[in-house]
């Protein structure tokens, strides 16, 4: 009775430990499944793509705006005085010296001084006058016309003054006008008109000038 006893225990102790692995014993998780590796086409590889440069604008040709002749006076250094010989037929070569004073623009001031000779007294003269820039109209062209070197050009430098009153001494034609022209060479030439028409040329009378 014993030994089957005995027998019972030792049963029951080995079922025992047998379950109690059993239940102690992990339960076998399967491997995972291989997961299939998605290889991605390699992406193009996109060229530089150069920039075209701005183009650069060609030089056109501008021309050269083509200006009319300008006249430019003789450079007047004031006061400045020019000499010379008044010539008149009957009378002979008279001395005379204008001074330039003051100048505006293309206009003076001065004196024309009359030295006289034998019984011609002398004496001294206001004078206002230009520079010309333009020959003016075709009754001052005509008037220029009648000085020997007017081409219609206005090459050199043209000048004219009239006189307007007395410094000193008396005898002299007042109003009257002198058309001059400076030459290459420095000289003035010109021509007389007793009054403002072109009727009143003086065709005997002459002068010329040279400044000092």
């Amino acid at each position: 009775m014993k030994k089957h006893l005995l027998f019972a225990v030792v049963v029951l102790v080995l079922m025992t430990a047998c379950l109690t692995v059993s239940l102690t014993s992990p339960t076998p998780v399967p491997p995972p499944a291989d997961t299939p590796i998605v290889v991605l086409p390699p992406s193009p590889v996109v060229a530089d793509t150069p920039i075209p440069p701005s183009p650069i604008p060609l030089p056109t040709e501008t021309p050269i705006p083509t200006l009319p002749p300008t006249v430019t006076p003789t450079l007047v250094i004031l006061p400045q005085q020019w000499n010379g010989v008044y010539r008149q037929a009957g009378v002979g070569s008279i001395p005379i010296s204008i001074i330039i004073e003051k100048m505006k623009g293309n206009t003076f001031t001065g004196k024309m001084i009359w030295t006289g000779k034998g019984n011609i007294r002398g004496a001294t003269t206001i004078i206002e006058g230009e520079f010309v820039t333009d020959f003016g109209d075709a009754v001052e062209q005509a008037k220029w016309g009648k000085h020997p070197d007017y081409t219609g050009l206005l090459e050199g430098t043209w000048i004219k003054w009239t006189e307007t009153g007395f410094v000193q001494g008396r005898g002299y034609t007042l109003g009257g006008w002198y058309y001059g022209h400076i030459g290459e060479d420095g000289t003035m030439t010109g021509i007389y008109f007793l009054n403002d028409e072109i009727t009143s040329f003086s065709s005997s009378d002459f002068w010329e000038l040279e400044t000092r």
